[in-house]
């Protein structure tokens, strides 16, 4: 695939916008109520990319950004991609992928795995786990249910 991926949660070297991103989630990371973290802004990957490359690309950030936000000790179980508006006409939005998923809706809950390290001990990595983006018609409109 020709995208590269986004890293928020390396230490050092990252792009000055990426550094900023990271600061940004580490502050909304000490919202202590904040269960549920969703973005409207427009969709991470733009442009013509088959519906596994998109599928990829917001697994990676979601990764990414449950990574940063868990590090900070943040509360956040839910993660969603919801942008505000429909960015191309020329992708189709009513096919569910196989995580169930309807472009450019992604959902995400947080997770953990234990992995042994190098010298033997365990390791927490927290994930972003996909799961279906349910969306219920009240009074005409469409309205996501991120909160299920």
């Amino acid at each position: 695939m020709g995208i590269k991926p986004l890293s928020l949660s390396m230490p050092t070297g990252l792009p000055p916008v990426q550094q900023e991103y990271a600061r940004s989630l580490q502050m909304l990371a000490r919202l202590p109520k904040l269960e549920t973290f969703l973005l409207r802004g427009p969709p991470w990957l733009r442009g013509n990319y088959s519906a596994m490359e998109r599928q990829w690309r917001y697994a990676q950030v979601a990764d990414e950004i449950i990574r940063v936000l868990a590090k900070a000790g943040s509360s956040v179980s839910t993660l969603a991609f919801s942008p505000a508006y429909r960015p191309s006409k020329d992708i189709p939005f009513d096919v569910a992928d196989e995580n169930g998923h309807i472009w450019p809706r992604y959902r995400y809950k947080r997770d953990v795995v234990f992995e042994v390290g190098a010298g033997r001990e365990m390791v927490v990595k927290h994930i972003a786990v996909p799961c279906p983006f349910p969306v219920t018609r009240l009074g005409g409109l469409q309205w996501e249910g991120i909160l299920r």
